[in-house]
Formats: structure tokens, C-alpha cells, sequence
């Protein structure tokens, strides 16, 4: 049954996976720092990175991102796998087993890290790898401590997990000697010294060096997320004050679309059931940390944005959430009736079927093949949006495509300007600039410069090239038209596979790129007297937002 669980799971994880580099968060990153062995943006991920890499190496089929995809399809499968054995062994029924791990695999907030390049899913199996030591082989807790410490090298999430696991040791009444304590952390440091990778592998200069982590100072600025501010998941809302009752109201909303109203229901029943036993609270303090406390900490006002920042992070707290509707089913439904909740989770296969199905899903790819066919040999590309950057990365270092442009993002960060300096020294000369930005429209007469959008600041300075800008100091309206209309061809030489799924966040932004690159170009046709132009492109608009 364990492995018929898991082949049902990958086999739909398979069939609805993303064909190739896709749009979500941080992706195209992870992707080609897994691939050249790079060091991805903080806290650097360094166990995703050595295991995808490695993945990737014994993958002997698909584009790298492809099997990058097929990486978090088999560990989330995994991890659903050992849901099923977990509950089997806790309860002793196939059957509740089957509910369980068939609603995790199919809800929403785990099925969407399932078939895409992010570290979520292996951090959803390491920890229930860490829980299942935790209440079923207590005995071998060094080893639940080692992989603790491994763990935080992919996701430092796992630190929620620390309450739950607390609790369960204090009331098992373990025994804890200074010896074993020891051990323990001997174990953990061992785990943990995977981030050891981060400055030996920065010392190479590899092509991703985020943080430049070779000096104890940069180390300790990517393992904190330092640039990012620590503790917060996103620095754009790092002022907010949510309350706690906004917090909730987050998370309800994120839970409605992960489970439907029929899987909280039961989720509230299996919370109520939870209070007088050891297993069952120490599920629900697990569940109420990596989530609703997770959610509150990150102090993020309730928008689309926000929701889609946090959405990822529910795949974790996903595991709880099915193992308290367990607990609620064993104690408010007889034996007999139980295997009829098997409706449950093909009702959230059927339901979110169409909505996470991104086996025909080519945006990311065709946006960064497009962009690059904007830019002439040999220029500098200035980039500041994350997708774009990390497309475009992935395209140069993993596609070993268009290596003639010179990417450079738009940074005030002193590593980023370092790493400029000695790569282009005659464009960055040392202390005499205060920013890449700046710099480079200085030397716009003289370079071929581009951006992958209109920047702010910008807006004076750039003229529409397709999905690209070119940056100028001195051109006035009639030279920008007439550049715009000479290079209008370019909307007709895209690629733009439509997409027949429900676009989410990131790819409703890609579509927006398109969109505004439109209507920058139309407006610039328009001011420089070229009306018939100028409707022209606002049509071909609708070619990419139908």
C-alpha cells in the first residue's frame, strides 16, 4: 500500500508538472545555483543546492529545470508516504491512512510546491522524517538531532518544529543527561556544518554568489537573511504592524483555498480532540507554530501580494492540518463509516485539478527568451525585478543561452558593487559612483544599455525596445517614436505560448510585462505624433492579456 500511495501521488504530480522554468518566487534562482553549484539567495539553501545538483546529475532526461521539478515531485511524494505509515501505525487503519495522505498530496497548499523547482517539499519531508523519530524510535534521537541541523540547510522554518518536539520529549518524560545533551549537539553541529559548503564554494566564484559568503562577515550577513532583515519574510511590508486577528484572518483565507470549508470543519473537530493527549497536542502545538504563529510572525497586511508570499509556507503546517482531521475523524466517526471520507480527498483532486495543472504552462521560459531577443549582442541588461533576473540566469547559466549579454542588477548592496568592480572595472571605477544604475546611464552614450522594464527614476531616460528598455541620456520624443516604430517587429517574433490554467500571482505579473511594454511603446508612438502606430501596438496588447 506505501508504495501504491506513492505512485499515485507522483504520477499526479508528474502529469501536472511544470514543463520547464516557471515564474514562482524564487525558482530560476534555486535552479541554477543547483546546477552550477552556486550560492542562492539567503539563507542560501546549501543542502537544495549539493542534492539538486546531484539530482540533476543522476536525471538522465528533461531540461534542468524539468528535473529540478521532478525533485520536489518525489520528495513530496515521499513525504506523503510516510504521512500514510504514520497514521497507519498510530491508528491502525489502512483506510484513515489512505484519507490522510491522499488529502495532503491533493490539497492545494501541497500540491503547488509539488511540481515546481522550491525548496518547500524537501523541507516537508525532512520534517516528517524528524516527527516520525520523534513518536515512533525516541531511541534514536541523535539522528533526529543531525537531521535537524541538516534540515535548517534547506529551510530554517524547521525551528518552528521546536515547541511540538519539546513537548513530546518533556511529557514522554525522556530522560535528558548532560552526556546526552552533548551528543545532541554534536549531532545537530554535525547536520548544520552543511553550510560549511556556502564559504568554500564562495572562494571559487561561482556564477551565482549571492552575498559573496568567503569572509566570516558576508557568511554570517547570508546565513541571517541579513539584507533581507532576519526575521522578516519580505522587506517591502518590513514596517507593517498586523494584529494577531489579521494574522488569522490570513490564514483563514489561505486555509479555505488549501482544504475548502468541509476540510476546516474538520480540522476544528480534530483541535478540540487534541487537548488530553501527548501525540494529539503535540500534532496541534506543531500545527499552531508552523502556522498561525508563522503567519502572525510575518507581519504582512492581507493583499494579493502578501498571499502569495505566504502560500508556499503552508505546505508545512499542510502536514498538521491533515493529521488533526485524522485525529477528529477517529474520534467522532465510527470505524465502519471512515473509509466513505475517501470522498474528501477526491473532492480536492477534482477541484483543484484545473487551477494547479501546469503541464502546458511556458511563460516564465517564453518572457525570457523574448526579453533576451530584445537586446542586441554584447549589451548591458540593468535588472531589478526578482523573476526576470532569475529567468534570465537560468536562460545564460543553465540554457547556455545569450552569454553575450551582460547582466547586471540594479544594486546599492556593497558585495553586489564589489563584484562589478572587478568584473567590468572600467565601467564600475572603484568609489567614483554611487550606483550600477547610475553608472550606467553615464555611459549610456557609449554602451548599448538596457533594462528589462521601465525602472523608477527611469522614466525620462528609456525607450521601448519590445520587453526591453534602452537607456539614453540625450533623445527626445520624435527619436524615441521613431526607434519604437522601427522596432515593433518584435511583438510579432515572440513566442507566447497561452496558457489554459489559473494563472496565479507571479504569472498574472509575467502577462504584465507584456502589457506595459505595450502601452510604454504606444505612449511614446502617441507623443511623438505616430498615432496609427501607436493603436496598433495598445492592440497587440490583447494578444497577451486574452
Amino acid at each position: 500500500m506505501i508504495i501504491l500511495i506513492f505512485f499515485l501521488t507522483f504520477s499526479t504530480y508528474l502529469y501536472t508538472l511544470y514543463p520547464t522554468i516557471q515564474s514562482f518566487r524564487d525558482a530560476g534562482d534555486l535552479i541554477t545555483s543547483a546546477y552550477t553549484l552556486g550560492i542562492a539567495h539567503p539563507p542560501a539553501y546549501p543542502l537544495y543546492v549539493i542534492l539538486g545538483k546531484i539530482w540533476a546529475i543522476l536525471m538522465p532526461f528533461g531540461n534542468i529545470a524539468y528535473r529540478m521539478n521532478l525533485f520536489s515531485a518525489f520528495t513530496s511524494s515521499t513525504c506523503v508516504a510516510i504521512i500514510y505509515i504514520i497514521i497507519n501505525k498510530k491508528f491502525e487503519s489502512k483506510w484513515l491512512g489512505i484519507i490522510i495522505a491522499l488529502s495532503l498530496a491533493l490539497s492545494t497548499a501541497f500540491w503547488k510546491q509539488s511540481i515546481l523547482s522550491e525548496i518547500y517539499s524537501l523541507n516537508a519531508l525532512l520534517a516528517i522524517l524528524i516527527i516520525y523519530i520523534l513518536l515512533f524510535n525516541t531511541n534514536k534521537i541523535l539522528l533526529l538531532s543531525f537531521l535537524f541541523g541538516l534540515g535548517l540547510g534547506n529551510h530554517q522554518t524547521l525551528l518552528f518544529l521546536i515547541p511540538g518536539i519539546l513537548y513530546f520529549l518533556i511529557t514522554s518524560n525522556y530522560r535528558l543527561n548532560m552526556k546526552t545533551i552533548k551528543y545532541l549537539m554534536v549531532s545537530f553541529l554535525l547536520g548544520f556544518s552543511i553550510y560549511i559548503f556556502l564559504p568554500i564554494r564562495a572562494s571559487n566564484q561561482p556564477v551565482n554568489n549571492w552575498g559573496n559568503p568567503k569572509n566570516f562577515g558576508n557568511f554570517i550577513k547570508v546565513l541571517s537573511r541579513a539584507d533581507y532583515g532576519t526575521i522578516k519574510l519580505s522587506s517591502r511590508y518590513s514596517g507593517t504592524n498586523s494584529s494577531f486577528r489579521d494574522s488569522l484572518n490570513i490564514y483563514w483565507a489561505l486555509l479555505k483555498d488549501h482544504i475548502g470549508v468541509i476540510g476546516i470543519l474538520l480540522l476544528i473537530i480534530g483541535i478540540v480532540f487534541s487537548l488530553n493527549n501527548t501525540f494529539r497536542m503535540t500534532i496541534l502545538l506543531l500545527f499552531l507554530f508552523t502556522g498561525p504563529f508563522f503567519i502572525f510572525l510575518s507581519r504582512l497586511p492581507k493583499n494579493e501580494f502578501s498571499m502569495a508570499m505566504l502560500d508556499p509556507a503552508c505546505a508545512l503546517p499542510a502536514i498538521f492540518v491533515v493529521i488533526l482531521i485524522g485525529i477528529g475523524l477517529v474520534k467522532l466517526i465510527p470505524k465502519s463509516i471512515i473509509p466513505v471520507f475517501i470522498l474528501f480527498p477526491l473532492f480536492l483532486g477534482v477541484t483543484n485539478f484545473h487551477k494547479i495543472n501546469k503541464r502546458y504552462n511556458f511563460l516564465a521560459l517564453d518572457y525570457g527568451k523574448n526579453l533576451m531577443l530584445s537586446i542586441p549582442k554584447n549589451s548591458f541588461l540593468s535588472m531589478i525585478a526578482d523573476m526576470p533576473i532569475f529567468t534570465v540566469n537560468y536562460l545564460q547559466y543553465a540554457g547556455k543561452a545569450r552569454q553575450d549579454v551582460n547582466v547586471v542588477y540594479n544594486s546599492y548592496l556593497p558585495w553586489r558593487l564589489e563584484e562589478y568592480e572587478s568584473k567590468y572595472p572600467a565601467l564600475f571605477p572603484k568609489g567614483l559612483y554611487s550606483s550600477t544604475t547610475d553608472c550606467l546611464l553615464k555611459n549610456s552614450a557609449k554602451l548599448p544599455v538596457y533594462t528589462e522594464g521601465v525602472h523608477s527614476g527611469l522614466e525620462d531616460f528609456v525607450t521601448p525596445i519590445g520587453l526591453a528598455c534602452k537607456l539614453s541620456l540625450n533623445d527626445n520624443f520624435k527619436i524615441k517614436a521613431t526607434n519604437v516604430k522601427n522596432t515593433v517587429y518584435l511583438y510579432n517574433l515572440y513566442r507566447f505560448r497561452k496558457s489554459k490554467d489559473t494563472l496565479d500571482y507571479y504569472e498574472k505579473q509575467v502577462i504584465s510585462y507584456y502589457t506595459s511594454a505595450c502601452f510604454n511603446a504606444s505612449v511614446i508612438l502617441k507623443e511623438g505624433g505616430l498615432i496609427k502606430e501607436s493603436d496598433k501596438v495598445l492592440e497587440q496588447s490583447n494578444k497577451f492579456n486574452d
